[in-house]
């Protein structure tokens, strides 16, 4: 088969291949048949299988190795093709003078697929993933605010991420909810991507499937209940809104954060003004360009990295923030995109 046709196939695959104790840990699903490769992997979260016709010739076979070690042999290998056989106990890598065995496992010690009856099918676009940004990272170890919160009306959907601190939706839907399920984010991100930026999804909302380009990917919702968060933001309110140049307050902000990562916020009659909190590392203050609305004489600190990040998310020459007092969370709206963010209480 072609060495780089395979490594297409084994580049897919591998994306799901994380280090761990769980069964298929580090491990991948080598399977020839009826002239198709298919490679597959897994992790606790979600599993992936790829495949390309790219194995006329070949005799059939089906073995777990071990990921780093084939793909490195595979990489290493000079040759324009490769052929893959099972000798002695070992799988047999040959790429023209060259021939690497590895040991293998039979492939009985592989989970099988769960296969369920799906109830549900989705399309979720690459769009509906620009709110994530605010979801928890990896490190925090919340595998519910690491994930999206998926909610499917009559007409459209919405997509919200959450790590406690903000909120970020992406809503294409309106009307009477249908159902709603929670996923890892990691997992859908992968599967937007791997099908060319528009995920197919499969769902009885216990189980998801994407059949992508010459992919597979399957993941298991989240069971438990999704942070009630619709009440937070419902009662979002507005006594002060500054509308100000997207790019000029996206600069200040780069620079003050450089000082602190907490910035603080002035809005008077006259002016807008960004700062950070005391730092040893210097301070920074701007004057912005600013239309006020609404009350004045406000006085409210935010996560500048937050607050980039909301920013950065939107797209227009101008952005409205949305104030009500200095413990609200302030918001921001474009087009789909609602941005939330919680304040930071800053001491005088």
């Amino acid at each position: 088969m072609n060495r780089l046709e395979l490594k297409q196939v084994l580049k897919k695959a591998t994306r799901a291949v994380k280090d761990g104790f769980h069964s298929g840990a580090n491990s991948l699903l080598l399977q020839v048949k009826s002239g198709t490769l298919t490679i597959s992997a897994r992790n606790p979260i979600w599993a992936i299988r790829a495949w390309a016709d790219i194995a006329d010739g070949e005799k059939e076979l089906s073995c777990i190795v071990d990921a780093s070690l084939f793909n490195k042999v595979v990489d290493k290998m000079t040759g324009d093709n490769i052929k893959l056989s099972i000798s002695k106990g070992c799988l047999v890598i040959q790429s023209g003078k060259t021939k690497a065995n590895i040991p293998y496992q039979d492939d009985k010690k592989w989970p099988k697929s769960q296969s369920f009856k799906p109830l549900h099918r989705l399309d979720i676009s690459e769009k509906a993933l620009n709110c994530s940004h605010a979801l928890a990272k990896s490190e925090a170890r919340n595998g519910l605010l690491s994930s999206y919160h998926v909610e499917v009306f009559e007409d459209g959907y919405c997509l919200t991420a959450t790590d406690s601190k903000r909120i970020s939706v992406c809503c294409f839907g309106s009307g009477k909810l249908k159902y709603d399920f929670a996923i890892d984010g990691e997992f859908l991100k992968e599967a937007v991507t791997l099908s060319g930026g528009e995920a197919f999804l499969e769902t009885d909302t216990e189980n998801v499937l994407v059949v992508g380009n010459d992919v597979e990917l399957y993941a298991k919702t989240r069971p438990e209940r999704y942070p009630n968060i619709q009440s937070l933001l419902a009662s979002k309110k507005s006594t002060t809104a500054i509308t100000v140049n997207r790019k000029d307050f996206l600069e200040a902000l780069m620079v003050t954060t450089l000082m602190d990562n907490v910035i603080v916020i002035d809005i008077s009659e006259q002016n807008v003004i960004m700062s950070n909190k005391p730092s040893v590392k210097g301070d920074s203050h701007t004057e912005l360009p600013a239309v006020v609305e609404g009350k004045s004489n406000l006085r409210i600190g935010l996560e500048g990295s937050y607050m980039k990040d909301a920013i950065q998310a939107l797209k227009g020459e101008k952005i409205t923030l949305h104030f009500e007092h200095a413990k609200a969370p302030v918001y921001l709206e474009e087009g789909p995109q609602t941005e939330l963010i919680l304040p930071v209480i800053i001491r005088e």
